[in-house]
């Protein structure tokens, strides 16, 4: 079987999972039946939703969520990751090779930590990590919106992916002040 993905949704989810995390299962980026792509540290959160005009149809998804773990690091230019299951080969569109695993695991419910639109208050001032804010500016592509909530709550940053027009949403938790 072989799924494709967007390349970019895919790098900026890897910059957001966890690295030698106890829990082993946020060290990769999940990639979901309906073709979302994310990745947490539970910290921060990326998730992209493909668009309906996606120009690759139905072979955005595998038939399970699947958790992938990519050895090596994807280039910046690569438009489109290919991976093959059958011989564990991710592939970009200019034939670089990646070995791939998936890991074991059930991810993490996101959506429960996605906010809902529209917030109902917003606080005046919220505390943020500026490391985790840097890593959003470098996540999201174009223009960002910005929809920050009371000063318990997280913050979603959402974005479109220019070449396709999926959405991208970041959650940053907030911090004490």
């Amino acid at each position: 079987m072989t799924v494709t993905i967007n390349a970019k949704a895919f790098r900026s989810a890897q910059m957001a999972q966890a690295k030698n995390d106890v829990r082993y299962y946020l060290d990769g980026v999940c990639v979901q039946t309906t073709g979302r792509v994310i990745g947490t540290n539970g910290h921060i959160l990326y998730a992209c939703t493909p668009s309906e005009r996606s120009p690759l149809g139905n072979d955005t998804a595998f038939d399970e969520d699947k958790i992938i773990r990519v050895g090596g690091k994807i280039p910046v230019a690569a438009e489109w990751l290919t991976f093959d299951t059958d011989k564990m080969i991710c592939t970009t569109e200019k034939y670089k090779p990646f070995s791939f695993q998936f890991v074991e695991g059930n991810y993490p419910n996101v959506d429960r930590v996605i906010p809902t639109l529209p917030r109902r208050e917003v606080a005046h001032e919220i505390g943020l990590s500026a490391k985790y804010l840097a890593l959003a500016g470098a996540m999201a592509h174009d223009v960002v919106r910005v929809y920050p909530g009371e000063a318990k709550d997280a913050v979603l940053i959402e974005s479109f992916l220019p070449d396709d027009g999926a959405t991208e949403s970041i959650v940053i938790l907030p911090v004490r002040l």
